[in-house]
């Protein structure tokens, strides 16, 4: 070990809240925040809900259920809940679902599709104890999240055995994020790995591109015209178009996958999907909600209590900052991260294809050693004999360490 290097480890830490609803009073009921809609060995896969401010059990409101993105691999049900608390103010049930992942449960992509398919059932099925309209749901997602919400209308004969196969999963609208559509076309590239030793059959009945028609819900698409996805998107967009099926796409110059959430794109394309959803009757122009201008900092503490102390602000800003990782076999499209100060507390967001969507709060419990954890990830920062942070580390149990340099500000 070279004497000159300073390290400091920090692990990113994410719990989930849930809130029982009070049923002396249904009527008067408080909305149940969770939902388990399917357990698989014990493994519970959950429902993450915002409820309107005026919701009633009596209701009939549309809902959206929202799929997060990152390759099937990683992922958290944060990424869209600036979405979700938005529609929410504006009138709509939004649930935000788990579902199997490769580092988690070592699944391929069908079981993912099987697992969303699984929780538009149960979401249907539930109409009346949500207060949804079960003929308006909308399946919504980004990126592998928005492959999931695609599969919910396209893929056939995917069911999981404990499913109530007579409710149907297809979605009466969907708005889909830089949706993966043609999984066939992702082989020999930077997603091969997940899909090795998949059948040709398996991945194109999981592809909604070899499933087109004109029966195809009211759809909106948001993508990047630098995605990488983005030739299969259009592809998808323009044989619907061909066949008559309501299907609108929206593309934002020069932006490349995963952009949604970034400012100011998550205003622009929350009132993007905000005009399609009054289109199709779903929302009307009142309640006015201001839009989403960041990615939500979720209000959790780490499982146990973190040591309360205070860090010299020279360290905390010697971290922040912009820092970049290469495409890999981890990253296939690259990660930025940004890490800010907020008075003695750092915060953390990124950026791109595999990655956890959101921003994080850092809780220090030394001077040496933070630990902030969002699914198991940590992030090891180098420093040199200045005092210099030059680079960091990702390393995540079961998959190859990457590392990634700080960028001069």
């Amino acid at each position: 070990m070279i004497p000159a290097i300073r390290v400091i480890c920090f692990t990113i830490l994410l719990s989930a809240f849930s809130f029982r609803a009070t049923a002396e009073d249904f009527t008067n009921a408080k909305p149940q925040a969770q939902y388990v809609y399917k357990t698989v060995g014990e493994r519970k896969l959950t429902l993450d809900l915002d409820y309107p401010p005026d919701w009633k059990p009596c209701d009939k409101r549309p809902a959206v259920v929202f799929f997060f993105g990152g390759g099937w691999t990683y992922g958290t049900l944060s990424q869209f809940k600036p979405q979700a608390e938005y529609f929410a103010k504006r009138g709509l049930v939004c649930a935000r679902a788990d579902y199997r992942l490769r580092v988690k449960d070592s699944v391929q992509p069908d079981k993912c599709v099987e697992d969303a398919i699984s929780a538009m059932r149960w979401v249907r099925s539930h109409a009346a104890q949500l207060g949804i309209d079960p003929n308006r749901i909308v399946a919504s997602g980004g990126s592998a999240g928005g492959h999931l919400a695609a599969c919910t209308f396209f893929a056939e004969g995917i069911n999981a055995p404990d499913d109530n196969k007579s409710v149907s999963p297809k979605p009466n609208a969907m708005v889909l994020y830089n949706p993966g559509l043609n999984l066939i076309a992702l082989r020999g590239g930077r997603s091969d790995d997940i899909l090795a030793g998949m059948d040709d059959a398996v991945l194109k009945r999981i592809s909604p591109s070899f499933h087109v028609c004109k029966e195809t819900p009211p759809t909106l698409i948001i993508d990047g015209t630098e995605d990488w996805l983005n030739p299969q998107i259009r592809e998808f967009v323009q044989k619907s178009k061909s066949l008559g099926a309501p299907v609108e796409a929206c593309f934002a110059e020069g932006q490349p996958h995963g952009f949604i959430n970034q400012p100011p794109w998550l205003g622009i394309t929350t009132e993007e999907v905000d005009e399609f959803l009054c289109r199709i009757g779903y929302l009307g122009k009142e309640p006015k909600v201001p839009l989403p201008t960041k990615a939500s900092i979720p209000d959790s503490a780490p499982s146990k209590p973190h040591v309360a102390i205070k860090l010299d602000t020279k360290l905390l800003d010697a971290i922040a900052g912009h820092y970049e990782f290469a495409p890999d076999a981890v990253f296939p499209t690259g990660v930025k991260v940004l890490i800010w100060r907020e008075g003695d507390q750092l915060v953390s967001q990124a950026w791109g294809e595999n990655v956890l969507q959101g921003a994080f709060h850092i809780y220090p419990e030394s001077e040496t050693n933070f630990f902030l954890k969002v699914n198991g990830a940590q992030l090891t920062f180098i420093k040199n004999d200045k005092g210099q942070v030059t680079s960091v580390i990702h390393h995540y149990p079961g998959v190859p360490d990457c590392k990634g340099k700080k960028l001069k500000n």
